[in-house]
């Protein structure tokens, strides 16, 4: 009886010794298969980083005017804002003159 008890326990192990090789094979066919995708990530990070220089020539190329940096931007805002005061501030002087010597009329005919 012991003896057909081993056997089986001596087959249990044999079981679970072709589990773990069929486990190792299928763990070296993914090896495998990473290795494949990581040497095409590879090639396809470098055609990605050649497509973006190659894209940046062509912009580059178009020759479009430069954006203005908001230091340019700032600098030409105040420039305006320099113009319309300089425009704005005799009229506004104008409007409180007119309105003092209306406001000195109107105290006459009281």
């Amino acid at each position: 009886m012991s003896d057909e008890r081993f056997d089986r326990i001596d087959q249990r192990f044999e079981h679970v010794d072709e589990r773990f090789e069929r486990i190792d094979d299928w763990q070296k066919r993914a090896d495998q298969r990473f290795d494949r995708i990581e040497t095409r990530i590879e090639y396809v990070n470098q055609r990605v980083g050649v497509l973006h220089e190659d894209v940046l020539t062509r912009i580059a190329a178009t020759g479009e005017a430069r954006l203005p940096t908001k230091r340019e931007m700032d600098e030409r805002f105040d420039e305006l804002r320099e113009l319309i005061e300089r425009r704005i501030d005799p009229v506004d002087a104008a409007i409180r003159l007119h309105s003092q010597e209306i406001a000195a009329l109107k105290k006459k005919r009281r």
